[in-house]
């Protein structure tokens, strides 16, 4: 009865749990022609702790940071260094030890974003900026897809119309995806997309919209990746897709910097 019972644990742990194990990243990809550093997190505001955040940046040492729902106060110490294009706008932020060169916002205003705005629902954010990087342009994409949190907290309440706003939680940030992914399929060239999905990476809203881009926990990270870890959950929310010739090569989480979301490090070769 052992060989079933360890095929049984082997499916559960890597299929139905969804540990990860990079396989990819063992196996290599030859010799780098240029590195890349990005980091991400979402700040929630003043919930985060600057102290934590400025002890991950720093040893992380990123030539990217992708911030979300950040506020002046919590910038990183080391941006403030001579050296960095910095880009707040709107609640996201962005620096960068490249300059920039187009911005777009992804997500205009439109008829049914008003309707949803109506409920008191916050909209998402997606803005996308051209770097010039030494072998040559790259689009980056810093993202915070439409929250749940409002809605899980009328559910958990038992309020009667919490399923009918977490549904439409849930087709508002359908939308967004499908609108910011095809927006970035015409625009075309090498993409990184970083920053908070508030979308776990094996649901179907996930999977329609971002599946032509690659995942980097997939390509390189290990165990489970919770990046979210609040309110009883341990979720992986927060992602950093690419396309084009940019490889993961590693990628580390960090602890929480107060705001129930972890920072990421992300690693790209080219």
């Amino acid at each position: 009865m052992l060989r079933p019972i360890a095929v049984a644990a082997v499916v559960v742990f890597f299929g139905i749990t969804d540990f990860r194990v990079p396989w990819r990243q063992a196996i290599g990809h030859g010799t780098s022609r240029q590195t890349l550093r990005l980091v991400t997190c979402n700040l929630h505001n003043w919930y985060s702790n600057p102290y934590v955040l400025n002890a991950f940046v720093n040893e992380a040492n990123p030539d990217i940071i992708l911030l979300q729902d950040y506020t002046r106060e919590r910038e990183p110490l080391l941006v403030q260094q001579p050296g960095w294009y910095r880009f707040p706008f709107d609640g996201m932020y962005i620096a960068s030890r490249y300059p920039f060169g187009e911005f777009e916002n992804l997500l205009p205003t439109d008829a049914r974003a008003v309707a949803y705005a109506r409920l008191g629902l916050p909209l998402g954010k997606a803005q996308c900026y051209s770097v010039d990087l030494p072998g040559g342009k790259i689009h980056l994409v810093n993202l915070h897809l439409a929250s749940a949190h409002f809605p899980l907290a009328l559910v958990r309440e038992r309020q009667a119309f919490g399923p009918a706003f977490l549904t439409a939680n849930s087709e508002r940030r359908r939308e967004e995806s499908t609108t910011i992914s095809r927006r970035l399929q015409a625009i075309g060239g090498p993409f990184i997309v970083g920053g908070d999905f508030n979308t776990s990476d094996d649901s179907v809203i996930f999977r329609q919209s971002w599946s032509w881009l690659r995942d980097a926990f997939s390509d390189a990270g290990f165990g489970f990746g919770t990046t979210y870890a609040k309110h009883y959950t341990w979720l992986r929310i927060d992602h950093v897709l690419s396309n084009g010739d940019w490889h993961c090569t590693d990628f580390r989480i960090g602890t929480d910097v107060g705001s129930g979301h972890r920072p990421i490090l992300v690693v790209f070769e080219r």
